[in-house]
């Protein structure tokens, strides 16, 4: 069995190998699987959609015309609501939530902006906000 070795670094600084000794995992998906069909092909100025759809829409645009960080982590978490991620039981959307990380040793905490926590297994599912994912070879 392979062991990863962990070191000290910033997030900035991870690689691959940093995912893997952590059991981070990366999963993609396009965005006709991720948004529903009435999200994707509606307008902001459009009359003929319902009003949740026009609420996300102006979370949307919130995010969208900002540097806040706050508007881009409103929308996230209005946006998993929207399509359901937090309608199971086991799954909650949480916003500052703090994970526990055994690193070279010492305990350390990370802050999540939004994520989704089972509330079984406290495995969290983190978002990957404003960022590029051009280079598959270094994906952190």
């Amino acid at each position: 069995m392979f062991l990863h070795v962990r070191t000290p670094k910033s997030a900035n600084s991870w690689a691959q190998d940093d995912l893997n000794s952590y059991c981070i995992t990366i999963e993609e998906l396009e965005p006709a699987q991720f948004f529903p069909s009435s999200l994707a092909t509606a307008a902001i100025d459009a009359t003929n959609v319902s009003d949740g759809t026009y609420q996300i829409l102006r979370f949307m645009q919130a995010a969208t015309n900002t540097t806040r960080k706050a508007d881009i982590d409103e929308f996230a978490r209005v946006i998993l609501s929207a399509i359901d991620f937090d309608d199971k039981r086991e799954l909650a959307i949480r916003v500052r939530h703090h994970i526990s990380l055994l690193i070279c040793g010492e305990k350390k905490s990370a802050e999540v902006n939004v994520c989704l926590a089972d509330w079984s297994t406290e495995i969290v599912h983190v978002l990957q906000e404003n960022k590029t994912t051009k280079n598959p070879h270094d994906p952190e």
